[in-house]
């Protein structure tokens, strides 16, 4: 396999061995999803480790009423965070990823990544530091999910990714663990009392410090 791309996304490749980077040109795969193709689900087997050149993945978890929950998304340079613990676990992926794009990346089988941990310091850091900024993410999200208000949560949301946003009601449903129909009557309360005008996959920010003064709000435990 050609490392040009491979290396230009995940520069501390550059640190690894030269021999574990031999291996990795005799064993790294390349592979291409399309958009919305489910790469992975939960409870799978976890095998290989995933190294994302282009295109974004959404990590999500089926809930309970049937309705999925975006935790993150994995983008090109990227630790895959869940393929990472599959991985270490010996066992299998804790969440389901999804193309949400064209996507490209390149796959090792288990047994060279773990040689990568254990041979190359730089590597085996740049691992164990997204694991930790994931579980503070996830932490973030239960502290969201456990003391926040929808009406709170996406009116943070949209302060933070305006003046334009490009979603969808379901889209905006799915990151925040809710259902479309709560997201849709919280945006049309929000488009009445002028913080944002509501487009086709669209949402324009109107009033920025007034949407921030909602999401800084928060619910007492």
């Amino acid at each position: 396999m050609n490392l040009a791309p491979l290396l230009r996304a995940y520069p501390v490749l550059d640190h690894v061995p030269s021999a574990s980077m031999a291996r990795i040109e005799a064993l790294a795969m390349l592979r291409q999803g399309s958009a919305n193709q489910r790469l992975f689900a939960h409870g799978a087997p976890c095998r290989e480790h995933a190294f994302l050149l282009d295109g974004t993945v959404r990590i999500s978890r089926l809930r309970a009423d049937g309705r999925e929950a975006t935790l993150h998304h994995v983008r090109p340079g990227d630790n895959c965070t869940v393929t990472a613990l599959g991985l270490l676990s010996g066992g299998t992926y804790h969440a389901d990823g999804t193309a949400e794009s064209s996507v490209a990346f390149c796959v090792i089988p288990r047994a060279l990544f773990i040689e990568l941990l254990l041979d190359s310091d730089v590597f085996r850091a740049s691992v164990f530091s997204s694991l930790t900024d994931h579980f503070a993410r996830m932490m973030a999200l239960v502290d969201e999910i456990a003391f926040q208000r929808v009406d709170e949560r996406l009116a943070a949301r949209l302060a933070e990714a305006g003046p334009a946003i490009a979603a969808t009601h379901q889209m905006l449903a799915e990151e925040l663990a809710t259902s479309r129909e709560v997201v849709s009557r919280i945006l049309e309360s929000f488009q009445r009392s002028g913080l944002i005008r509501l487009r086709r996959r669209r949402i324009d920010v109107l009033d920025l410090s007034a949407l921030r003064a909602v999401g800084a709000r928060r619910t007492q435990p």
